[in-house]
């Protein structure tokens, strides 16, 4: 497809470049299956134009497994929909009224990273790679922890930063190093998952870990094969979860960038890895 359309096709798989697939579920994001979910989501606020013939289409990788979005919005669409298409006020208040048990999970992470880093907490660098509104920076500042808070978002940033987040909104040129980077619900969001591991690790210590947590694909799969299946908020998530990960896929991902899976770790999530760099 032409960069200027409204999406661009991904042909081959963004984790191992097979071009064999198979088709999973194919519908026209018309489809009132696909499209009922989007207008109300998103509250109307995605120009329906936009859909005109284009599928909604997911592949699974005959190689490696990984499931993918066929057509994904392109750069300028992807802009407006994490600014302005998604509810900066809804999203905002899941944190602001989430229950105990979230910030509970917080603290039980920073407990593995200091576990891991075998340092003191006021020694510990940490990067909170896509950290949204700061809410798991606030906790790792609870802790001592040296925390810096990568985001994209303009809104995000700016709300991060007045509540005393150290930011970053941009990877290129840092000459920063941690000894943790936290990327929780980040890579089913990225076209180039392998890059951008690779330049995330680039920015970690040697012997420094990593954890990568993504939405479990293989246990949602199976909602595909159901005669009332239907889009959803879930890990093929339309316009938003390109990727879809399982333990086995997440585990390729981090071989790619040479890393090697810590196990025995307390896992607050099914879908999530601690890995460490040599």
């Amino acid at each position: 497809m032409q960069k200027n359309k409204p999406f661009t096709a991904r042909e081959t798989c963004p984790l191992c470049g097979c071009i064999k697939f198979d088709i999973i579920v194919s519908a026209l994001y018309t489809d009132p299956r696909v499209m009922n979910f989007i207008t109300k989501y998103y509250g109307g606020r995605v120009p329906t134009d936009i859909f005109s013939g284009t599928p909604y289409e997911i592949r699974q990788c005959a190689e490696c497994g990984l499931f993918r979005q066929a057509y994904t919005l392109n750069d300028s669409l992807s802009f407006q929909l994490y600014e302005k298409w998604i509810d900066s006020k809804d999203s905002l208040n899941k944190k602001l009224y989430g229950d105990a048990q979230l910030y509970r999970t917080y603290a039980e992470e920073m407990s593995v990273i200091i576990s891991l880093t075998e340092k003191m907490p006021h020694e510990i660098n940490v990067l909170d790679f896509g950290m949204g509104w700061g809410f798991w920076c606030r906790m790792a500042q609870a802790f001592n922890i040296n925390v810096t808070g990568f985001e994209l978002s303009k809104k995000r940033l700016r709300y991060a930063e007045k509540m005393g987040i150290k930011t970053i909104s941009s990877l290129s040129g840092s000459k920063e190093r941690y000894d943790f980077i936290n990327a929780h619900q980040v890579f089913e969001h990225v076209s180039d998952p392998v890059g951008l591991l690779k330049e995330l690790c680039r920015l970690l210590k040697s012997g420094g870990a990593i954890r990568l947590s993504t939405p479990n694909a293989g246990h949602e799969i199976k909602e595909f094969i159901t005669e009332t299946w239907k889009a959803d908020k879930n890990a093929f998530h339309p316009l938003e979860h390109l990727n879809g990960f399982c333990k086995k896929t997440l585990i390729r991902l981090g071989e790619t960038a040479s890393l090697t899976e810590i196990e025995n770790v307390p896992l607050s999530h099914p879908t999530q890895i601690y890995f460490r760099k040599p």
